[in-house]
């Protein structure tokens, strides 16, 4: 059975190439033409990867009111202005921080749930590239041009509905492990337990310590091995809120190849402020 996954991950591969890019990689590729490399820090003024273009990831969020973000035609010109086009390749990149994961990994949600899908996030942030190429930063914003990029409609954003009419979807909780279980040392946490039927998956522990992706044999013992995924399940994951859910759903859908993803936009956050039944100290 296990060679029959190995086999499974061959062949998805070519649909989840570069989801998280080397350095190296980068670096050869700075000359192309299509390629867009943002950077979604705070610190962009300071130093960034030379031809980078900087970007805030807060203004795609007006409300979280069921469909991610802003009205499409909004977002299409947002994302033109810093010159995606459609046939463009798209790296992300942030400080090595868990903040900047999770932006990183949103932003790079949003493209792909819009139609979007050649995007790559920089293995190990700035601080890996700055370790090998130190001398290919900048502080010098480059000049961009229009890009003429033309989103789409996908079904991998779901809601409350979605999963109440779902009941065979798997759920993916990948908030920390206390969270989830129910316990906290804070009093009158809001967010404790889980959505019934979730399996936990902490989004932060598939990343080591510098931030770099853990190896796919070891994300594979994680998805397949110790949460029994198979390549076909619909699968529904979701965070406190739609930032932590992000970078789980990145990495089952775009890094592992499981196609059948999505990310409940609303997350827990919405899940608690309805009221709604949670499990407690119950690993599922």
């Amino acid at each position: 059975m296990k060679k029959i996954f190995f086999l499974l991950l061959t062949i998805i591969n070519i649909y989840a190439y570069d989801a998280f890019i080397t350095p190296n990689s980068l670096k050869n590729a700075l000359d192309d033409q299509s390629l867009v490399v943002i950077d979604i820090s705070d610190s962009y003024k300071k130093s960034h990867i030379i031809g980078s273009i900087s970007f805030n990831v807060e203004i795609l969020e007006e409300s979280r009111t069921n469909s991610p973000l802003i009205k499409m035609e909004s977002l299409q010109e947002i994302f033109r202005d810093i010159g995606i086009n459609n046939n463009s390749k798209v790296v992300i990149y942030g400080r090595n921080t868990k903040e900047d994961i999770k932006k990183s990994a949103f932003l790079a949600f949003v493209l792909i749930s819009h139609g979007f899908e050649n995007v790559s996030i920089l293995d190990g942030g700035y601080m890996a590239w700055v370790f090998e190429y130190d001398w290919f930063t900048t502080r010098e914003v480059p000049e961009v041009k229009e890009g003429d990029l033309i989103l789409t409609n996908t079904n991998i954003s779901v809601d409350i509905e979605y999963i109440n009419k779902n009941k065979e979807s798997i759920l993916i909780d990948a908030r920390y492990p206390q969270k989830y279980y129910g316990i906290s040392n804070k009093k009158d946490d809001a967010f404790l337990g889980h959505i019934p039927g979730a399996k936990n998956s902490y989004y932060l522990y598939k990343f080591l310590r510098d931030k770099r992706i853990r190896e796919k044999s070891e994300l594979e013992e994680i998805y397949f091995d110790g949460l029994e995924l198979a390549q076909l399940d619909d699968i529904i994951v979701y965070g406190e809120n739609e930032l932590d859910a992000a970078v789980e759903w990145y990495i089952i859908y775009k890094q592992m190849g499981f196609k059948g993803a999505k990310l409940y936009y609303n997350s827990f956050i919405e899940y608690v402020e309805m009221n709604l039944e949670t499990e407690r100290f119950k690993w599922e």
